[in-house]
């Protein structure tokens, strides 16, 4: 299988970011990693389907 992504928009900027997904991680998945474009904190949420290789990605804004 490769390497599974998913996209998420930016609360602080409104724009879109491509993160992969830790793929040796659980199906839920939620961590905080800053924006690629504003560089501002967002707390991810992931949801991850390995088996069809798709994951789904939202952002709440951390601070």
């Amino acid at each position: 299988m490769g390497e599974i992504w998913a996209t998420y928009t930016c609360p602080h900027c409104g724009e879109s970011n491509e993160i992969p997904v830790d793929s040796g991680g659980a199906e839920d998945q939620t961590y905080v990693e800053d924006c690629q474009v504003c560089c501002k904190p967002n707390v991810l949420h992931i949801k991850v389907d390995f088996e069809a290789g798709v994951a789904t990605a939202w952002a709440a804004a951390d601070g």
